[in-house]
C-alpha cells in the first residue's frame, strides 16, 4: 500500500509538472515566442496599399528614414507609418504635402495621382 501511494504521488507530481510546462508553452506562443520578461522585435510590416508602397519606395530612393521624411514633410512619423503600413488614407492636404515634399526632393514633378497609382 505504501508503494502504491508513493507511485501515485510521483504520478501526480509529474502531471503537475507537465501541466505547468504546457501552460508556459501556451503563454509563450501567445506572446509571439518570447520568453517571460524578454523582448521581441515587432514583426516587419510591409506597405499594404499602392500609396504606402509609393511613399516607402520614394523615401528609400532618397535614402531617408521615416524620421527624415517626417522632418522634411511636416507629417508626423506616426501618421507616415499609418499611411505606409496600415493603409490609412491621408487627408487631401496631407497627400499634397507628400507630393510637394517628393517633388522638391527629386527636382521633378510627383503628383498626388502619381502617389495613388503604381509607378
Amino acid at each position: 500500500m505504501n508503494d502504491r501511494n508513493s507511485i501515485i504521488k510521483d504520478i501526480d507530481k509529474a502531471v503537475r509538472l507537465l501541466v505547468s510546462i504546457r501552460r508556459r508553452i501556451i503563454l509563450s506562443e501567445q506572446a509571439g515566442g518570447r520568453k517571460a520578461g524578454g523582448r521581441r522585435k515587432a514583426p516587419r510590416e510591409y506597405p499594404t496599399t499602392t500609396l504606402g508602397r509609393n511613399i516607402d519606395r520614394l523615401r528609400l530612393e532618397l535614402g531617408w528614414s521615416y524620421d527624415d521624411l517626417a522632418r522634411v514633410s511636416g507629417i508626423s512619423k506616426k501618421r507616415i507609418l499609418d499611411h505606409v503600413n496600415k493603409g490609412t488614407r491621408p487627408w487631401p492636404h496631407v497627400l499634397k504635402e507628400y507630393s510637394d515634399t517628393f517633388t522638391k526632393a527629386f527636382g521633378r514633378p510627383i503628383s498626388v495621382a502619381d502617389l495613388l497609382t503604381e509607378m
